[in-house]
């Protein structure tokens, strides 16, 4: 019989950081966001991301919204503060939700294999593995700089194959969008879809959950109780 297989995003599954266009927002005008300036932000921030004419880091997409809104907006230029940006968000603000470690810790006793799916860079994910005690969970971490490649393509996807391929029945790629229930779809696996804010969505996810605790049943594994494990302060 082979293993079970469980593929994570990290950010928003695992980990919560802190709200990106917030961040930009506020190095742009030194309060908290406002409607006009987040709006834009967003808006940049996304239409760069997804129109990419050749691979650019989320810290090169971030340092791109900033020149873009300085050059056509007039805010204030401040590219040289995306690395500080992207740092802040994703590790220095990120927490971790709070039964992570608990069902991370079920799942480990289990035998349960266990991979990191992130479209971050490798070096943030090396560094967000460490500072929340998370590397001895994980077998393997796929990122977007591996394939200069974003979930769900083709070119990213096919560094997962190896640990899904003839393996799909027990197989499940877990995240909180759509991109991750897309991944799991074409790596033909299971997908589940963290729904945490009980938005109702579904986007085609084989199962749909609140919280991380809710797959213990679905892997069909019994436990006697099912109390968090007290997250560290961080």
């Amino acid at each position: 019989m082979h293993s079970v297989t469980m593929i994570f995003d990290i950010g928003g599954t695992l980990l919560n950081p802190a709200d990106l266009f917030e961040e930009i927002s506020f190095n742009l005008t030194d309060k908290p966001s406002d409607k006009k300036t987040g709006d834009l932000v967003s808006e940049t921030f996304n239409d760069l991301f997804q129109n990419q004419e050749r691979y650019q880091s989320v810290k090169d997409v971030i340092a791109s919204t900033l020149a873009f809104l300085a050059k056509e907006y007039r805010y204030p230029d401040i590219t040289n503060r995306a690395d500080n940006i992207h740092s802040s968000v994703f590790l220095h603000k990120s927490r971790l939700f709070p039964e992570t470690l608990y069902v991370l810790d079920i799942l480990r006793k289990n035998n349960i294999r266990m991979i990191i799916a992130s479209d971050a860079d490798t070096g943030i994910v090396k560094e967000q593995l460490v500072k929340h005690n998370l590397n001895d969970y994980f077998i393997d971490s796929c990122t977007s700089d591996l394939s200069n490649a974003y979930k769900p393509s083709s070119a990213y996807l096919s560094y997962l194959t190896k640990y899904t391929f003839n393996n799909e029945k027990n197989s499940y790629f877990v995240g909180d969008n759509t991109q991750d229930i897309e991944s799991g779809k074409r790596l033909g696996i299971k997908s589940v879809l963290i729904d945490r804010k009980s938005t109702k969505r579904k986007m085609d996810a084989d199962y749909v959950i609140q919280d991380l605790r809710e797959l213990i049943p679905i892997l069909g594994i019994r436990v006697e109780t099912q109390t968090p494990r007290k997250t560290p302060k961080q």
